[in-house]
């Protein structure tokens, strides 16, 4: 120990100039902004409507509108409902809930520092 207020004598729990046993922690404050904290429904398991929503991705690729996709998906059978407008609505669906599940975390240290803190 080199003397009573020095480093050693902080870090092995001596004497704080309070008059009380102080020990040295590391406080470390995070911000953490996700979209992984709330609910939301987009969570929700779509197995069952990952062809058909494939299918809709395959045919909005080849430039096809919503409407066209309807006559398509209706002349393969496929199960959707009967006004074309359901389509555009599934594509929009689709394209916020891949844009909201891929969005990336932020984490940023905001602040890094030692205090004694009392036993």
């Amino acid at each position: 120990m080199r003397n009573k207020n020095g480093l050693n004598s902080l870090l092995h729990c001596g004497v704080g100039s309070f008059g009380g046993f102080y020990k040295p922690y590391l406080i470390v404050r995070i911000t953490v902004v996700s979209h992984k904290f709330s609910h939301t429904p987009y969570f929700n398991d779509y197995s069952k409507r990952i062809p058909i929503h494939n299918r809709i991705k395959e045919l909005s690729k080849q430039g096809l509108g919503y409407r066209k996709i309807h006559r398509v998906l209706v002349k393969e059978k496929w199960k959707i409902g009967k006004s074309p407008t359901c389509v555009d609505t599934m594509i929009r669906k689709m394209d916020r809930r891949d844009r909201i599940l891929n969005q990336k975390d932020v984490v940023e240290i905001v602040k890094v520092d030692i205090e004694l803190l009392r036993d």
